[in-house]
C-alpha cells in the first residue's frame, strides 16, 4: 500500500480497519471527514490506472457507487431460477455493484448503519452476502 500512496493521483489518507465480519466494513469511521471513501478488501490488488480511472468517474457522479465487480442478475421465469454473475468487461450491462472494491459516499455509511430498518440491520450480520444488496438498494434510493 505504500506504493500505492506514493504514486496516486490524488491525496491518500490509509484507514486500516480490522473487522470480524463483512457486514462492519460498511460503518462509518470516527473522525473521517471527505466525502468519498474507498473501501477495499484486503486481498483485492487493482491495478492503480483503475483505481483513479474509478476515482474520476466517481468525481463526476458523487452520488452513484462506482466500483471495479458488476454483477448482473437475470431470472429465468420459466425454470424460476435466478442467477447472480459477475459481468464481462464491455458488456455494459450490470445490477449491482459488489463491495469488494468500491467508491462510496461517506454519508451513505452513516445512513447503512444508523437508517436502515432495525429488523434489517439485525439481519445483515449474519446474512452477509446481502450487504452488497443493501447497500446499492440505499444509494438508489438517496440518490434519486
Amino acid at each position: 500500500m505504500t506504493s500505492f500512496k506514493k504514486t496516486a493521483k490524488k491525496p491518500v489518507h490509509l484507514l486500516p480497519q480490522e473487522y470480524q465480519d463483512e457486514y462492519q466494513t460498511l460503518k462509518p469511521i470516527n473522525g473521517f471527514r471527505e466525502s468519498v471513501l474507498y473501501v477495499v478488501d484486503d486481498y483485492i490488488d487493482n491495478a492503480l490506472k483503475d483505481v483513479d480511472f474509478a476515482y474520476e468517474v466517481w468525481r463526476s457522479r458523487p452520488p452513484s457507487l462506482v466500483g471495479h465487480f458488476p454483477y448482473l442478475h437475470t431470472l429465468n421465469a420459466d425454470a424460476e431460477q435466478a442467477s447472480y454473475q459477475l459481468s464481462t468487461k464491455g458488456a455494459g450491462r450490470y445490477t449491482i455493484l459488489e463491495g469488494r472494491s468500491l467508491f462510496v459516499k461517506s454519508d451513505y455509511l452513516l445512513a447503512f448503519t444508523c437508517l436502515l430498518p432495525k429488523d434489517l440491520q439485525s439481519w445483515l450480520p449474519s446474512n452477509p452476502q446481502c450487504r452488497d444488496i443493501a447497500m446499492n438498494l440505499l444509494a438508489v434510493g438517496m440518490s434519486h
